[in-house]
């Protein structure tokens, strides 16, 4: 087989064999006469010239074809051959004076190929009209031929002799194979082949088999299938080969590299394939803008090599012009990309290795990328220490199969290992452990920053029999270089002042011989930089072969999977300790959880039974209406608005309908729409996004989708602004809402029910209540009435507030007390009767309710009393007096007043006082509180009223602010009492 050797004298070998050809053919009878010596002379130049460095496979098979017509002086000659399926096509036609025969003049003999190929031998006809084999074949009739000969050409793919050598009892079948057929023939009665012509004829084509051969198997070796350039591994043999050469000759040599600038683009949008046939134009682009002892190769991927010999830097950026010239002429893809090629030159200096000069011109096309690509840049000095390589399996792939697949293996198997635990004191004897075999070094050291004092530390140390040692000396200055750049550093052949040495103390101190060492760097995921978060260092006190630039670049190129798996590893570590922490927070909560939900379901079971029709006190006429509307809306699904003054029992009417109708095991929600702002009831009602307003940290459910599938009912709906019964309508009419601050509608399944104090009509006829909405939420009414309405439901009413909620024997009411209740016009309604009846129970020190222990609200009407103080005086009037002194239960808190004299009006109604009745229900609750005990406790006040500390703190400001109560202290520990007022 032919090899890399460079021979001399193939067109000597050509000239001479003409002239001896000649002679031989005009020697005798036949094509080449009877002289043997001289048949097979000539059959030795053709072997001389056959052996002769010639690599391209189209040359070969003209040579052969050439010297078949030559030898034999036929009209014709064909060169067959069978392609990748097996069909035999004539790859090469020539007439007489070598000129190829166009395709209508292509036909030969089938007949006589097809027997050649059957019996693997050769065969010719000397006279077709004497033959009886051929004479009556219509295609050599119409061929007019009167000679033809025909030799296969055959390789021996096994015989008997490997039988024999290997002892065997089975039979060995001779097989060989044909890779084609050598055919001539001639129209003239003068040339006529013989058995002599035919043995040498049948020579040449043994000759031909082996050289065509020898091409095919060196094109396969040497050439790029995509491009039809010189491999990597070729390339690489070459370089050496030329750099030995130049510094014999003393001749200039450079390197340009060259590096597709939108491959990737290219196989995302238009494919692979067609990425393959871009990268084959280049190949030719490439090849036609260089000289012919130039060497073009495909260095890899995308990325192109050219070795020019006897070229110096000024030759090697002309060189570099006229491909990027080339480029920007060229059309690719139907001039629907523009495609671009960046380049970078490098040229052989004194002590430069072929390793070092491919190096140099990576890293000038690095720059050249840098800047924009499209360009080319020659290597400069301050690229050394700066520019990174472009060709990123650099070190993994050498061009060497046996080698590559080493590495490949390796990393994969190093890739697989450190990616399958994220324990790090597991990973890192693992790390340097591959590394130390990687490079076959002494002694590996991981170093890793401290997350404490931001210092590189060394982690943790091995040599090479995988045993853990103590990190004692090692190059300070080499780890600090690495760490800083950002760069691998290399240095080999300590000792002996090899190529870019740079000791130091600690190396000449440890007898160091080749030092290595590469950054561990990761992207930072939130800020998107590079960060150095370590390093691995190796050395070796005796020179090693891992220790080269192929080396460090798979050091390098292994350290990036290094880095990143420890970087995952220390966040596992930490992701780990928040899952503990996480785990124990969760424990609690779902403890909590349980007992909420016990507590829930107790709950839910109780207001099950609590808030049935029976709970509702009554017989009044009017309650006995209700009750009926009641029955007959409660299965529905229709909304219903309750109408009603504060304090009437709305709410407890909301409740009886839900959980007595078809949605009782779903969620009821109330929301009060007075208590709120618009923009609060906004998203209180349809929920929010993370990020929607100043506090939104992250998504909340409103209302509406907590109860899907249930009830809403919407207390104070009256109260509601234009722009907020705007949107409640939308929703309604549409049964879908969307979050404030997000784009998603979100489907809802809800029961409206609506309360207001207000007459709804009259606010729509005045413009304050939009029609459409009350028709919406109209669709039933029901009216409660006033409790002053239904009087005889009094004495229910109590009975039941003494027995709620007792632990020991129950009170009752006498007949004077019964009376004062019964007198009582109650403008706060079933509430205020709530709060009488409780009040009274705790001032009662009897299990009989007194008149003296009933006590009413008569807010006395005048027009020069501040509202606060006529408000306080109503709360501090008609005490029961405590041990015989004034003041009541409070004891003689400043601003109590007595009670009017004579006492509770008898009849008529009271003057209120707005103030106090356009309160919230906790306000006044607050105030009763305040009224029992005197004073509250910040921290008790927020639990006692069970509210948002948001909620709470608007309606104390909102007390103050009236001068309704007053604030002692500050933060937590304050105190809130009623404030004093003056006489």
């Amino acid at each position: 087989m032919a090899n890399d050797d460079f021979f001399d004298g193939l067109d000597e070998v050509k000239e001479r064999l003409g002239p001896k050809a000649a002679g031989a053919l005009a020697s005798g009878e036949g094509a080449l006469g009877d002289k043997v010596d001289e048949r097979w002379r000539v059959l030795y130049e053709i072997s001389q010239l056959f052996n002769s460095p010639i690599y391209d496979f189209e040359e070969i098979l003209e040579i052969i074809l050439d010297m078949a017509i030559q030898i034999t002086r036929a009209d014709r000659g064909f060169l067959m051959l069978y392609d990748e399926h097996d069909r035999l096509e004539v790859k090469l036609a020539k007439n007489m004076t070598y000129e190829s025969l166009p395709p209508d003049e292509r036909e030969v003999s089938r007949s006589i190929t097809e027997a050649v190929i059957r019996s693997e031998k050769g065969s010719f006809v000397s006279n077709v009209e004497t033959d009886p084999r051929f004479s009556q074949l219509s295609s050599i009739i119409k061929l007019k031929i009167m000679s033809a000969m025909c030799a296969p050409l055959k390789i021996t793919l096994r015989d008997e002799r490997g039988a024999l050598k290997d002892h065997r009892s089975i039979v060995q079948l001779t097989t060989r194979k044909i890779l084609g057929v050598i055919y001539v023939d001639s129209q003239a009665v003068t040339t006529s082949f013989t058995e002599a012509d035919l043995d040498l004829f049948q020579a040449l084509a043994n000759n031909a088999t082996t050289a065509i051969l020898n091409a095919s198997l060196y094109q396969q070796a040497t050439a790029d299938e995509r491009t039809n350039l010189f491999t990597r591994r070729h390339f690489e043999q070459r370089l050496k080969d030329e750099i030995k050469l130049a510094r014999k000759s003393g001749s200039d040599l450079s390197l340009l590299m060259a590096d597709l600038d939108n491959l990737k683009r290219i196989n995302e949008t238009h494919g692979y394939d067609v990425g393959d046939v871009v990268l084959g134009q280049i190949g030719r682009l490439m090849a036609t803008r260089t000289r012919g002892i130039d060497v073009c190769a495909r260095y890899g991927g995308d990325e192109f090599a050219v070795i020019l010999p006897q070229t110096d830097v000024v030759g090697a950026e002309s060189v570099a012009k006229k491909i990027l010239d080339a480029m920007e002429e060229e059309t690719f893809l139907e001039g629907r990309e523009k495609i671009t090629l960046s380049a970078g030159l490098g040229w052989l200096q004194e002590g430069d290795d072929a390793a070092m000069l491919v190096k140099r011109a990576d890293q000038a096309l690095y720059k050249a990328k840098q800047d924009g690509g499209g360009c080319w840049r020659t290597f400069s000095a301050e690229l050394a220490d700066t520019a990174k390589r472009t060709d990123k399996l650099a070190g993994v792939f050498s061009g060497d199969p046996a080698r590559d697949y080493r590495n490949v293996l390796m990393l994969l198997e190093t890739i697989s290992s450190i990616g399958s635990t994220f324990n790090l004191e597991q990973l890192l004897p693992l790390v340097i452990d591959t590394i130390i075999d990687v490079t076959h070094a002494d002694r590996g050291i991981l170093l890793l920053r401290n997350d404490e004092t931001g210092m590189i530390e060394p982690r943790l140390a091995r040599d090479r029999n995988k045993a853990t040692v103590e990190p004692q000396e090692y190059s300070r200055s080499v780890v600090d270089k690495v760490v800083q750049g950002d760069n691998a550093v290399r240095m080999e052949d300590i000792e002996t002042g090899g190529p870019r040495v740079e000791s130091s103390h600690s190396i000449q101190r440890l007898e160091l011989r080749a030092v290595m060492c590469v950054p561990l760097t990761v992207v930072e995921k939130t800020a998107g930089r590079r960060a150095t978060i370590g390093a691995i260092y190796v050395d070796s006190q005796r020179t090693s072969e891992g220790f080269d630039e192929a080396g460090l670049a798979f050091f390098d190129t292994l350290a990036a999977q290094v880095a990143q798996a420890i970087d995952n590893a220390r966040l596992y570590r930490r992701v780990e300790v928040l899952n503990k922490a996480l785990e124990n927070k969760l424990e609690v909560r779902e403890r909590e959880l349980d007992e909420v939900r016990a507590d829930l379901e107790a709950k839910t079971r109780e207001i099950e039974l609590k808030y049935d029709y029976e709970k509702i006190v009554g017989k009044s006429a009017k309650m006995i209406q209700v009750f009926q509307l009641l029955d007959r809306i409660t299965d529905t699904p229709v909304p219903v608005f309750i109408h009603g003054e504060s304090g009437t029992g709305k709410e407890l009417v909301a409740k009886a309908i839900h959980y007595n109708g078809p949605r009782r095991k779903a969620t009821m929600v109330s929301e009060n729409c007075a208590a709120m702002s618009e923009t609060l009831l906004e998203s209180e009602l349809f929920g929010y996004v993370r990020g929607a307003f100043t506090g939104a940290q992250a998504d909340r459910k409103g209302l509406f989708e907590i109860a899907t599938g249930g009830t809403l009912f919407l207390d104070e709906v009256g109260d509601m602004s234009l722009s907020m019964q705007k949107k409640l309508l939308r929703v309604l009419q549409e049964g879908e809402v969307r979050r404030v601050g997000g784009k998603d509608m979100i489907k809802i399944d809800v029961r409206i029910i609506s309360a207001s104090n207000k007459d709804l009509k009259r606010l729509t006829e005045d413009g304050k209540f939009r029609e459409d909405l009350y028709y919406r939420l109209n669709v039933v009414k029901i009216d409660l009435p006033a409790l002053r309405e239904r009087k005889e439901d009094i004495p229910l009413l109590a009975d039941y507030f003494l027995k709620e909620d007792v632990d020991g024997p129950i009170k009752r009411l006498d007949v004077e007390a019964m009376n004062m209740l019964l007198r009582y016009h109650w403008p706060g309604n079933i509430r205020e009767l709530k709060n009488v009846i409780e009040r009274g129970k705790i001032i009662c020190e009897g299990e009989v309710i007194t008149k003296d222990a009933v006590i009413l609200d008569a807010i006395a009407d005048s027009p020069d009393r501040d509202p606060a103080a006529a408000m306080l005086a109503g709360i501090g009037g008609n005490r029961p007096s405590v041990g015989g002194g004034g003041g009541g239960m409070l004891g003689g808190l400043p601003g109590s007043i007595p009670p009017p004299t004579g006492g509770l009006p008898s009849s008529g109604t009271p003057v209120r006082d707005p103030a106090y009745f356009n309160l919230n229900e906790r306000q006044r609750k607050l105030i009763e509180y305040l009224k029992a005990y005197g004073t509250i406790r910040n921290r008790d006040y927020y639990e006692f009223m069970n509210v948002s500390k948001s909620t709470g703190w608007r309606d104390i400001k909102d007390l103050i602010d009236r001068g309704i109560i007053e604030c002692h202290g500050k933060g937590k520990g304050s105190v809130y009492t009623i404030k004093q007022q003056q006489a």
